[in-house]
């Protein structure tokens, strides 16, 4: 709508070089006054407003000889009323600039939600409680050794675990568990499901009751106790349809019946992904002693006893059983941990680390926002000087841009969630399967807070200062004065922008050359065309060993005439299986060593095959053979670790030796073996660590039910359905417990590296990108600025190169101040990585020369358009033009 004619006629009273210079501008904002204004109020604004534009335009002409009166706003005006003019205005200036706009509010979205993001993961994994009652009550028992106080182990036997419940008053409960994945005959099809093993009832512990029925209690895992399993809820109404009747009901575990006396409550879980809990069924005279750790626990802590009370507890009764049992519990101290901790543990380091760097992708946006507020704020400045002649005092002006600003941050906040859901969605794509409390992470209300608060943060913090500073400048039309101070403050925001931008890029190049040697790593053996199928024989078709060494023959034997197969071998852990196993190593030519200082290997059970199927070559003696069965005298194969660490200087083959593994022997004390043979080194469990001392143990004597076949094929044969083929007709009801590639095993265990390189180098990309933005918008300002200057060198004989490089070098410093100062601060931060690296240091030469190099030469190419702009200037024209 425009102004009356008599209120555009209130203009003429500004001298002449204002009007030439401002009038167009004048008039469209008093255009843009009478549309934003109720119609009932259009005449008072009109009035009031012609009253300003004639005593700004007399101060105006008068100003060379009077100091200039500042404007205020008018006492008659209502609060309400100018906010509503104000808002509008605000709207209309944000639609205005769409580019701008767009720019400012996806920058905001990218850093908020991001932000948001990675604040729900930490959330959702270790800020929210357990969902049980009084969670921060439960724990998990862990042991140290005296010998070697820097490990800890989660695992306990059972003898001690039942000493702890009856010595240690500080647990009102607890329990002991095992998970298993056993053959589950239901309606005459065998599966495998996920069993927990129990030592008591685990429901109590929790502060749960059953839905229906009972929970298991320690008179159900007695010896000869009936056989009797809780089912969890969901198996309960998907394969029992949830009737109530479905108790008494028996189910077919491993060929034995068990009657169903409960169901756990809907969404329990733990130990996780159990569909029946049954109770472990241990002799602990004659089966499984104080040295057999292989129970899990969780415990409820007393409502009247502190953690560093129970821990006080759990060492008085650590030390008692030592003095009693110095032969097996001299080296043991007990202590106990949260059960969220113990959960969290392994991610709490890289997911706060992640955190981190999220938090500074959202300063550098946030600083480039300001930097562009800035910017924008200097060119307007015309039109700032405008609203002051017609009125607007300071606090006018900078609320004006106050709700500009939040319009701009409010559409960050929104698009950012769009963003943030995105970001999470990817990043529960790339987590590792693994990751604790997976299911806890969502976006929520506690999110959507934390995004509401860091966007007033940011807002307050990056928005205010260019506000004020844009309207104090708005008050003078005439001057320049305080642009150098704006040009400083932008070029020190460029400098921190680069600075976090260096600190992100640096700490994802050492991910990157960490995960490149990682990938490299040599394994021992090669991985390509190596398939694993693991299975287990049920104990009541397969009681005794020499059944199961049938079957592991014939299987063998089945599997190497298979056709595409070159090699075939049997492991009960295999390299990066789940079954890993250490036991103790007494060679018999030295003394016993004192109890808590023997001497440990890793341990596994091998055919003949399984050294032929990883082409590993004997280093001393030989591998197993068909011979060596269980009439045979007892053999053992090491690895080179373990020769050279026990058997310094000597041949090893022939020596003999016990282990702490019985596996059908017996008393192992009474089992000594001979040592055939030394293999070279592999690594079975862990790319990053070195190989472990390792001890084999042949099959075809040992006799164990739990195993996998690994086959090595040709080239593009997919030899499964032919081995799949081979065990139904040797064991028809029996399922595998899993088939897999070795490519894929190793693949796995790169995955959480993977992953973090991948979101901190998506991070640092982003920081890149950003800052390279914040340059080029800058340098393109300043440019503009000294168009003039430049024009007058090139005109009194600059070349282009000269100016080029002028702009360039002017261009580049806050860069260069921003690398050292990001060098300094990565110098201090890198340290936070040192958990995720592998083969470097945190301070590996060749990252911190190349991230900076990089960073500056991204800064380099984002400044060269209008330092290339600014060399092409016609002198002529452009001194025209300004």
């Amino acid at each position: 709508m425009a102004a009356p004619r008599w209120l555009r006629a209130a203009v003429l009273s500004f001298p002449r070089s204002f009007r030439r210079r401002h009038g167009d501008d004048l008039l469209e904002t008093l255009d843009d006054l009478m549309e934003g204004t109720a119609a009932a109020d259009r005449g008072r604004v009109a009035r009031r407003t012609f009253r300003q534009l004639v005593r700004s335009g007399i101060a105006e002409r008068l100003s060379p000889f009077s100091p200039r009166q500042r404007s205020v706003d008018s006492p008659r005006s209502s609060a309400m009323e100018d906010f509503r003019h104000d808002l509008i205005h605000a709207w209309r200036s944000v639609v205005r600039r769409p580019g701008f706009a767009a720019i400012v509010v996806l920058t905001l979205a990218i850093g908020l939600g991001a932000s948001a993001a990675m604040f729900s993961v930490i959330h959702g994994v270790l800020l929210e409680p357990l969902p049980y009652a009084e969670s921060d009550q439960l724990v998990t028992l862990f042991r140290t050794s005296t010998t070697d106080p820097g490990r800890e182990s989660s695992s306990y036997s059972l003898p001690d675990l039942r000493d702890v419940q009856r010595e240690v008053p500080g647990l009102v409960s607890s329990a002991g568990y095992r998970r298993s994945q056993q053959t589950l005959t239901l309606d005459g099809e065998p599966r495998l499901v996920l069993t927990g093993l129990l030592t008591d009832g685990l429901l109590s512990t929790f502060g749960l009751a059953p839905h229906v029925g009972r929970d298991l209690d320690a008179a159900d895992a007695r010896p000869g106790a009936p056989k009797v399993a809780v089912v969890g809820y969901e198996f309960w109404r998907q394969h029992l349809g949830g009737a109530p009747d479905a108790l008494g009901q028996t189910l077919t575990l491993s060929d034995e019946s068990y009657e169903i006396i409960g169901v756990a409550p809907r969404d329990f879980d733990f130990p996780g992904r159990v569909e029946i809990y049954t109770a472990l069924d241990i002799d602990i005279e004659n089966d499984c002693g104080r040295d057999c750790h292989i129970l899990g626990t969780v415990g409820r802590l007393a409502a009247d006893v502190s953690g560093a009370a129970l821990d006080a507890e759990l060492l008085a009764t650590s030390e008692a059983l030592a003095a009693q049992f110095p032969d097996t519990n001299s080296h043991k101290r007990f202590a106990a941990r949260g059960v969220k901790e113990q959960l969290v543990a392994p991610v709490r380091d890289a997911l706060w680390t992640l955190l981190g760097a999220v938090q500074l992708v959202l300063l550098i946006a946030a600083a480039n926002v300001a930097n562009l507020l800035l910017v924008r704020g200097a060119r307007r400045r015309r039109e700032l000087a405008i609203r002051t002649a017609i009125g607007a005092g300071r606090s006018r002006l900078f609320r004006q841009l106050m709700l500009e600003n939040s319009l701009l941050a409010a559409g960050g906040a929104l698009l950012g969630w769009g963003v943030g859901w995105a970001t999470l969605r990817g990043f529960l794509t790339l987590a590792p399967a693994d990751l604790p409390r997976r299911a806890d992470i969502a976006l929520n209300g506690s999110t959507m807070t934390f995004t509401g608060v860091t966007t007033l943060v940011v807002l307050m913090l990056f928005g205010v200062a260019p506000a004020w500073r844009a309207a104090a400048k708005g008050l003078s039309v005439r001057s320049q004065a305080g642009e150098r101070g704006g040009g400083r403050a932008r070029r020190w925001l460029l400098s921190a922008e680069v600075a976090l931008a260096l600190v992100l890029l640096l700490g994802s190049g050492l991910l990157l050359r960490s995960f490149s040697l990682l990938v490299n790593v040599e394994l021992g053996y090669r991985t390509d065309h190596l398939t694993r199928l693991s299975y287990r024989l049920p104990e009541a078709t397969h009681a005794d060993a020499a059944s199961v060494v049938v079957f592991s023959e014939q299987l063998e034997a089945r599997a190497r005439s298979t056709p595409g197969v070159e090699a075939a071998g049997l492991a009960f852990a295999g390299p990066f299986g789940t079954s890993k196993i250490s036991s103790h190593f007494f060679p018999m030519d030295r003394p016993d060593p004192q109890p808590g200082e023997e001497l440990g290997a890793t341990f596994d059970i091998v055919s003949p095959g399984f050294f032929e199927t990883l082409e590993l070559t004997p280093v001393r003696g030989r591998f197993f053979t068909e011979r060596d069965t269980r009439q045979a005298p007892l053999a053992l194969v090491i690895s080179e670790t373990l020769a050279d660490r026990y058997f310094p200087g000597q041949d090893p083959v022939g020596q003999r030796a016990r282990v702490g593994v019985g596996f059908g022997f017996g008393d192992p004390d009474d089992a000594a073996f001979t040592i055939v043979g030394v293999a070279p080194d592999i690594r079975s469990y862990s790319l990053t660590d070195q190989p472990a001392p390792a001890i084999y143990m042949a099959q075809y004597q040992s006799g164990v039910r739990s195993m996998s076949l690994l086959t090595r094929s040709q080239a593009g044969v997919d030899v499964v359905p032919g081995i799949k083929e081979h065990l139904r007709d040797l064991a028809p009801a029996l399922p595998l417990r899993g088939v897999s590639t070795q490519d894929a095993a190793v693949a796995a265990e790169l995955r959480p590296h993977r992953f973090y390189l991948s979101l901190l180098g998506a991070f640092a990309g982003v920081a890149l990108a950003l800052s390279a933005l914040g340059l080029y918008a800058v340098v393109t300002y300043l440019v503009s600025l000294r168009t003039r200057e430049l024009a007058v060198r090139m005109a009194l004989g600059a070349d282009a190169g000269s100016v080029l490089r002028l702009v360039l070098v002017d261009a580049l410093k806050p860069a260069v101040v921003g690398a050292a100062l990001g060098l300094i601060g990565a110098a201090f931060g890198v340290r936070v990585l040192e958990s995720l690296l592998y083969g470097i240091e945190p301070y590996d030469a060749l990252t911190f020369a190349a991230a900076p190099l990089a960073l500056l030469t991204v800064a380099a190419l984002a400044t060269l358009g209008p330092a290339v702009r600014a060399a092409r200037l016609e002198p002529r024209i452009a001194l025209e033009e300004d």
